[in-house]
């Protein structure tokens, strides 16, 4: 399945399911179950049935990680890399 654009603008405010993430960045949504798991790419919120529930910026650090992993880099070093960032700034 194709890559969605890079330059979509994802809306602010908006709470995202890890169905609607997958669709709007080309993942299937075992991945992106998997990075959390595995990565600590974890969503900011759960439900109280314990579904999880994305934000705006939860959704750029996966799209970014997706994007390093598109350019050769490993998903954890991806992933380490993208949460490092997000903590230092």
């Amino acid at each position: 399945m194709p890559s969605p654009p890079d330059d979509v603008t994802l809306p602010d405010g908006v709470v995202w399911s890890v169905g609607d993430v997958a669709t709007a960045l080309g993942l299937p949504t075992s991945t992106v179950r998997t990075w959390e798991r595995r990565y600590g790419l974890s969503p900011s919120e759960r439900t109280s049935g314990g579904h999880r529930r994305y934000n705006t910026q939860d959704v750029e650090r996966i799209r970014r990680v997706r994007q390093l992993v598109e350019q050769g880099v490993s998903p954890s070093e991806a992933a380490r890399s993208v949460l490092q960032a997000a903590s230092e700034g």
